[in-house]
């Protein structure tokens, strides 16, 4: 499922960067250069843009990251690094689940009840805060 609404947005750990293309460069709502990469998600195949000093390591889609957790408590310290805030505007959240294995996980989802209802994990649970930062 694409993610509508980050189309221009820049993800950053620490924030995010509304972009547009100007003249052969990315530029910010200033007009100053933004470093970014340009990426696309091997599990769910969209794209995203990343700031190149700050980049996230997870789909803004769909939450693939590399590495699974062993514990909920190392999701939510992981959470604590990052900024939230461009998701909870777009009306989703972000999970760590429990998978059959017992490896914790990333989710993005507009809740817990739309991860519940897949019936693929054993535990849901909220890394960040539902309202925006």
């Amino acid at each position: 499922m694409i993610l509508r609404g980050i189309e221009t947005l820049a993800l950053g750990k620490a924030r995010a960067v509304e972009v547009s293309y100007e003249a052969g460069a990315y530029v910010d709502a200033r007009g100053a250069p933004v470093k970014l990469l340009d990426m696309a998600c091997h599990e769910c195949m969209n794209r995203y843009y990343l700031l190149a000093d700050e980049p996230i390591d997870f789909c803004p889609h769909c939450g693939h990251r590399r590495t699974a957790w062993a514990s909920y408590d190392e999701a939510r310290a992981w959470s604590f690094g990052h900024d939230f805030g461009w998701l909870h505007r777009l009306g989703r959240n972000v999970f760590a689940v429990r998978d059959a294995g017992g490896q914790w996980t990333l989710a993005i989802a507009p809740g817990a009840d739309a991860l519940w209802s897949t019936g693929r994990h054993f535990e849901v649970r909220a890394l960040a805060d539902a309202g925006p930062s």
